[in-house]
């Protein structure tokens, strides 16, 4: 029966269900060598961060926007005050 065991790919030591896979994609890593800094890492994860940013924050340009809210509330204030003498 061979069954292949988790190790650390770093010091070797079993790391079982509590292994940590990081995204550099170097395998398993123990509580110890789980961090960028202490396995070398080679995945840039500033980049990712950058673009997580950018997905979720689109760009709003400012005239548009605010001259949008100003045409709905403008609009909104006549259809109210139409019924009034």
């Amino acid at each position: 029966m061979n069954t292949s065991t988790n190790r650390c790919e770093i010091c070797k030591k079993k790391v079982g269900l509590l292994g940590f896979i990081c995204k550099c994609e170097k395998g398993w890593f123990c509580r110890e060598h789980r961090y960028p800094e202490s396995h070398g890492c080679t995945y840039d994860y500033k980049e990712e961060g950058r673009e997580m940013i950018t997905l979720k924050n689109p760009v709003v340009k400012g005239g548009e926007a605010q001259g949008q809210m100003l045409t709905t509330l403008l609009s909104d204030l006549i259809l109210a005050n139409a019924g009034c003498p």
